[in-house]
Formats: C-alpha cells, sequence, structure tokens
C-alpha cells in the first residue's frame, strides 16, 4: 500500500513534468511556425 502511494505521488509530479515538455513544445511550434511565415513573407 505505501509503495502504490509512493507510485501515484511519483505519476503526479511526472504529470507535472510532462505538462511543462508539452507547454514548450507547442510554444517551439508556435514559434517556429510564426517565424517561417515571416520568413514566407519577408521572400515573398
Amino acid at each position: 500500500m505505501l509503495s502504490f502511494l509512493k507510485d501515484s505521488h511519483e505519476a503526479q509530479t511526472d504529470e507535472k513534468k510532462f505538462k511543462q515538455m508539452l507547454l514548450q513544445m507547442i510554444f517551439g511550434i508556435i514559434f517556429a511556425v510564426s517565424l517561417f511565415a515571416m520568413i514566407f513573407w519577408w521572400i515573398s
């Protein structure tokens, strides 16, 4: 039972890390797309 509680607690911290990673990935994609759009607009 104690190990189960420990596992669920670790899973919660992992979820926070995962959400942060996902947020960074989304920001990275948005940044890349906007950069690409700016370059494309500048070229044309």
